[in-house]
């Protein structure tokens, strides 16, 4: 015990001592008139003693009472899960990888894979169709079992064969995928993996009228697809259809033309995101301002509308808001 605790404790025994039967019997109320109520002498003392001696007993190095404010505890939001149904739609083979070798892919069947929905998707080897169930969680990915479902039309080369031999082995070890817009990798941990490009054709069947009417009595349709970054749009007069499929990454304006009649033809294009009108100008005449058209869901922008002659040939123009060009692409003729 130092000496500074020491006075402490002497100071509190002195305080305490005198409470005697005397001075307990002499705050008892008494008879007579009453007194006027007064605060205890003791406990002013008592508490600065105390205080004192919770001073001292820190300073001496004795237990401390104070604590530490808890550390704050941060809530960090976990990473959203990644959007599986960009792997929706028809991929064809780039590469193959058989626990770390590459596999020669020869001309001709070139292994394909179509993804109908996040649960299913169907196996072309080369030289036969399959299907089989799919199971994503996170980047992992578990194909179900690969069953026949049709042969190939036409015949299977002894390339073609040994390849798919191959793509059928490797295809169930792949258990992991990424993806782009353009790209997709499934890959195993034995080094196997096999590279996709989307194929851009595959919008061609999955078209949504962006805009319809009738010219001269015959109807006509403006019809688009969208997905991920690829843009599809493509009209229809009749019997006759003009398409256009393009990356919006790439795009800056591209115009096509189709002859309605022998008095019209509609001009039809994309532009790239930032585009707030098109024009059309032909050789000789005035230039016709086209009807800009929103696509859901892409950043690029259509734009269409009748001009004639028939076979009008121009140039259009996609411009931005302060009037400077976005692009331009000549039009042929309208046959």
């Amino acid at each position: 015990m130092d000496d500074l605790e020491r006075v402490v404790r002497e100071t509190l025994a002195a305080r305490v001592a005198p409470l005697t039967d005397e001075r307990i019997a002499a705050d008892l109320p008494q008879p007579g008139p009453p007194r006027p109520r007064r605060r205890h002498h003791l406990l002013l003392p008592l508490a600065a003693a105390v205080a004192v001696a919770a001073v001292a007993i820190g300073v001496g190095g004795g237990v401390h009472y104070a604590q530490n404010p808890r550390p704050e505890q941060t809530h960090t939001q976990p990473p959203p899960p990644p959007d599986s149904s960009i792997l929706l739609g028809f991929w064809t083979v780039k590469t193959i990888v058989d626990r770390g070798r590459p596999v020669a892919i020869p001309s001709g069947g070139v292994p394909a894979i179509t993804f109908k929905t996040t649960s299913s998707a169907t196996l072309d080897s080369g030289c036969e169709q399959l299907r089989t169930s799919v199971r994503i969680k996170g980047k992992r990915l578990t194909f179900g079992s690969l069953i026949f479902d049709a042969p190939l039309s036409g015949p299977c080369p002894a390339p073609t064969q040994v390849l798919a031999r191959k793509v059928l082995a490797i295809v169930p070890r792949l258990d992991h995928w990424s993806a782009t817009a353009d790209t997709l990798q499934l890959t195993s941990a034995d080094g196997s993996s096999m590279t996709f490009g989307w194929n851009e054709l595959q919008l061609v069947f999955s078209t949504k009228p962006l805009e319809a009417g009738r010219r001269d009595g015959t109807a006509f349709q403006l019809m688009y697809a969208a997905r991920h970054g690829h843009v599809f749009l493509e009209w229809h007069w009749a019997h006759s259809s003009f398409g256009i499929p393009t990356s919006v990454s790439s795009l800056t304006t591209i115009a096509e033309c189709g002859r309605a009649n022998s008095r019209a033809s509609f001009v039809f294009g994309l532009a790239a995101p930032g585009t707030t009108r098109a024009e059309f100008r032909p050789i000789n005449g005035p230039p016709t301002e086209l009807t800009m058209m929103a696509i859901p869901g892409s950043p690029a922008k259509a734009f269409g509308r009748f001009v004639e002659p028939a076979n009008s040939t121009g140039t259009v123009t996609a411009y931005r808001v302060d009037g400077s060009i976005v692009g331009s692409k000549p039009v042929k003729s309208c046959n």
